[in-house]
């Protein structure tokens, strides 16, 4: 095997590696002068203009200390980890049973159901709407809930899981319950495992 490259192939490279050096350097330098610029005196750095390469004035980690002693820093983590962890953990299961009923023949309405479902992607009563019902019908005013259950499924990825369930052979499904398998064995122990990648995706997103 001839290790020699061709004069077309080392011009490739080298503009490949430019190219991909300059997007590096656009990605990294926003970070870069955000990071310099907590480290910089405020009166300096509010009559600054353009990028910020070294931290201006004399160093300092007064705006970390501000930030840090605030007690709305622990709230606004707690309700993040409390947003991420219920919120995540109500849409998955909520969406894999949804995705589940829905991807059976043997449910009767599940046509009817996902032209409902459907429906909603296209259609909302708009945030008026929303509002009303947050606040008037579920009582949920001034609540975190108010940021979880009204969101707590998306119709389009109930859509994806149900998809990649009905790509599962029924053979499986009728073989477990000849076993005796009841339906929460079958979801669990048969469908999840096969539909891993998905619900990973599914599961990253709602994180998002």
């Amino acid at each position: 095997m001839n290790s020699k490259r061709s004069p077309s192939r080392i011009i490739f490279l080298v503009f490949l590696y430019l190219f991909l050096g300059l997007m590096a350097l656009v990605f990294i330098l926003p970070v870069w002068h955000v990071i310099m610029a907590s480290f910089s005196e405020a009166k300096v750095l509010a009559t600054h203009t353009g990028l910020v390469g070294v931290p201006l004035g004399e160093p300092t980690l007064g705006g970390y200390k501000i930030v840090l002693s605030s007690p709305n820093i622990l709230t606004g983590y707690a309700n993040t980890a409390f947003y991420v962890i219920v919120g995540t953990t109500i849409s998955i299961v909520m969406t894999i049973i949804g995705a589940y009923c829905l991807s059976r023949k043997s449910f009767q309405y599940r046509n009817r159901f996902m032209l409902i479902i459907s429906f909603t992607m296209l259609f909302s009563g708009g945030i008026v709407t929303l509002y009303i019902l947050v606040t008037q019908t579920l009582g949920m005013y001034d609540s975190r809930w108010a940021l979880i259950l009204p969101n707590c499924m998306s119709a389009f990825y109930l859509i994806l899981v149900r998809t990649a369930m009905q790509n599962v052979p029924e053979s499986l499904e009728e073989s477990a319950m000849l076993d005796g398998a009841g339906r929460f064995t079958i979801l669990f122990q048969i469908m999840l495992p096969l539909i891993k990648a998905t619900l990973a995706t599914i599961n990253l997103n709602y994180v998002i």
